[in-house]
């Protein structure tokens, strides 16, 4: 019995020593942690070398049963980590690769591991754990609007995800904190956008649901969650979620707004028309929007007669606002030109007078728009394209002489080339301006080009025709 009584005093020494050794092993992770803030501007080898220690001591620290459930351990870890995944000594990169995340979980683990004799949670230093988990999710974030910029979705769903997952972890100890809520909705926002960007609609969808779920105050998660829906075409879901707003809300502006867009993608155009009429009433302070609504009504209706009294409305209203009047003006004047050649398609001869005073109102919208910003190249286009129009109408007529009127057919000819010129001057203008831009379109760059290249060869202008050409093919 004595030796027996022996035997289990060394085993009981040997757990306590154990035990000892794991609660040691934290405190020297602490001390190389210190270390490492100590060294890291002196000697950067000894401050990195101190923190891959602490991480050796904590990873071991966070496996052993003696530590494993001490809220200490786990905040140590987390300072660890919280470290490895910041510090941008290239020593770290290898190290650096999910350190955020085990940060993330680590805090976690601190906040809920240990209780106290009430039952409630021991949590060792919460107020840096509560900022160090915002950082992490503002981290993730950032990463994760980096990703979505440049077009790696799946990369930037999964940061949103994560930056959301540190939210969570801190909602759990604080429930009725709207603050986090809220921000784990932002979160789910911009998952959906970043899904939707991928073609991913139904994801995205679901995401944008989780968003209203969340933060089912915030007007603009539901509006977002409508406008998600006409765009994957599911209208009948889309009316549901602006029933379901209207019902939080009441009457919205925005919500009004967006259902005169569905009926008009349901093709509901009593209804869509019913709608701005009462959203004129109803919002007085946003007539203009819901006049802009009625301009894409009947331009989508293809009623470009209304459409017409509908700008000319919306130039009036919105007559303090160059931005809003030089689309209107731009649109003015290609309505005006669609009107003209669907009257030349009809009677061309017969309702000359007609399209002619179509085509000079079609010019002074093209011209207003520029007077109200002279980058605006897509009106030089029109301009120039008007002016060739006249060109080509001439050598129609005169290609249908007959071969014996010589001189009629020369005089025509040269009136042509004034037009071509006309249109030369214009397009040269409005080229060099698409050219100047930082954020010239290519498309647009290339419509100027082609079309430069066939009114230099209409002019037999060989000198112009080759340079641009050599533009063309430089570019390529």
């Amino acid at each position: 019995m004595k030796t027996i009584r022996h035997f289990l005093a060394l085993g009981f020494i040997s757990i306590s020593v154990g035990a000892f050794a794991q609660d040691a092993a934290v405190l020297t992770a602490w001390e190389h942690l210190n270390t490492f803030k100590r060294e890291r501007e002196v000697n950067e080898q000894v401050a990195i070398d101190a923190l891959l220690e602490a991480k050796k001591e904590m990873d071991a620290a966070a496996k052993h049963e003696t530590t494993v459930a001490k809220s200490k351990t786990w905040k140590r870890r987390g300072d660890v980590y919280w470290l490895l995944g910041t510090d941008p000594s290239p020593r770290l990169v290898l190290a650096r690769k999910g350190a955020l995340d085990s940060a993330m979980f680590s805090y976690g683990r601190a906040l809920v591991v240990e209780f106290k004799s009430n039952g409630k949670p021991k949590v060792e230093e919460p107020d840096e754990i509560l900022n160090r988990m915002l950082s992490i999710g503002a981290r993730f974030a950032e990463s994760a609007q980096k990703n979505l910029k440049a077009k790696k979705y799946a990369e930037a769903i999964a940061e949103f995800g994560a930056a959301k997952t540190a939210m969570e972890i801190l909602a759990k100890q604080d429930p009725d904190n709207r603050s986090l809520q809220r921000q784990m909705a932002y979160y789910c926002y911009y998952q959906s956008v970043a899904a939707a960007e991928a073609q991913k609609v139904d994801e995205a969808l679901g995401y944008a649901q989780n968003a209203v779920d969340l933060s089912p105050e915030d007007t603009a998660f539901a509006v977002a969650l409508v406008r998600l829906n006409i765009f994957a075409q599911k209208f009948s879901e889309a009316q549901i979620a602006i029933d379901a707003a209207k019902k939080r809300f009441g009457s919205l502006s925005d919500l009004a707004l967006i259902e005169v867009k569905l009926a008009m993608e349901r093709g509901e155009t009593d209804r869509a028309a019913t709608l701005i009429e009462n959203g004129k009433k109803e919002f007085p302070a946003l007539k203009t929007e819901f006049i802009l609504e009625e301009v894409n009504f009947y331009l989508n209706a293809g009623n470009d007669e209304k459409a017409l009294e509908a700008i000319e409305q919306a130039i009036s209203a919105f007559s303090s606002d160059p931005a809003i009047l030089l689309v209107l003006n731009f649109n003015k004047g290609v309505i005006n030109d669609q009107i003209a050649e669907n009257l030349e398609k009809k009677d061309a001869k017969g309702l000359a007078a007609q399209i002619a005073e179509r085509r000079v109102a079609a010019k002074i919208g093209y011209e207003k728009t520029i007077e109200l910003d002279a980058n605006y190249t897509a009106a030089y286009l029109q301009l120039a394209n008007a002016e060739i129009i006249k060109a080509n109408a001439l050598i129609k007529k005169a290609n249908d002489l007959d071969i014996s009127k010589v001189k009629e057919y020369e005089a025509l000819k040269e009136e042509a080339k004034v037009f071509f010129s006309n249109s030369a001057t214009i397009l040269e203008k409005g080229y060099a301006k698409e050219k100047a831009k930082p954020d010239a379109d290519p498309n647009r760059i290339d419509t100027f080009q082609k079309t430069l290249l066939q009114v230099y060869t209409k002019l037999e202008d060989a000198a112009k025709r080759n340079a641009i050409k050599a533009e063309m093919e430089g570019g390529k």
